[in-house]
């Protein structure tokens, strides 16, 4: 893929635009306002849909924790999260063997959340301008919506249906992790990337997989 921005080396915080050459000729885009799914276009009329922000690799673990603990306890979770009385429902805190309300370990973990959220945002503000490098992970947010770049977990890709769909997610995940890999040898791991460098782009959590277009 052929990475386009304005200024000679990539940083936190710019604006990118990402072309694929083959076997397709297009850039990356995404609606992300009605459709999640990202696809590659050949159209100028609408360029505003293949533009990239470049961000720092944020945190989701609390996120996550507190994500699956709503899930597990279901309608009752969607109620205790705006609810200031205590129940009777307990559960035992691993860390502590202390015995505490559901009620009151939903709004530990929600509070966590918020607060991981914070320190992202934080994260990102402290390293806006900030080269990158081949091998940094990044994450690459759609700056018409607001939404990361994502592989999913669970939908197949409509083409190529041995692999997974990429798609767009709004508050992102470790599934939004990306690193830049170089396509040439006379570029490696830990240089920095310049304007109009090809590369590749490798899912983090995926193991040794990379983006591509089916044919």
């Amino acid at each position: 893929m052929n990475l386009s921005t304005s200024s000679s080396s990539l940083r936190i915080g710019d604006y990118i635009s990402i072309r694929q050459s083959s076997p397709q000729s297009g850039y990356i885009s995404a609606e992300g306002v009605v459709n999640d799914d990202c696809f590659v276009s050949e159209n100028s009329d609408s360029f505003q849909d293949c533009l990239w922000e470049i961000h720092v690799q944020y945190q989701y673990s609390a996120l996550r924790e507190y994500e699956m603990v709503m899930l597990e306890l279901g309608e009752l979770a969607a109620e205790w999260v705006d609810d200031e009385n205590p129940v009777s429902l307990e559960t035992v805190s691993p860390d502590s063997n202390a015995i505490i309300s559901s009620h009151d370990l939903i709004h530990q973990l929600r509070n966590a959340a918020v607060n991981e959220k914070r320190l992202n945002e934080k994260l990102m503000t402290m390293k806006l301008g900030k080269p990158i490098a081949f091998g940094d992970v990044i994450q690459l947010r759609h700056v018409k919506s607001r939404t990361f770049l994502s592989v999913s977990m669970s939908v197949l890709a409509q083409q190529e249906r041995e692999n997974m769909n990429v798609e767009l997610e709004s508050q992102g995940s470790t599934e939004c992790h990306f690193v830049f890999s170089p396509k040439h040898k006379n570029h490696r791991e830990g240089q920095r990337i310049v304007n109009n460098c090809e590369l590749y782009i490798r899912a983090v959590e995926r193991g040794n997989e990379y983006l591509h277009c089916s044919k």
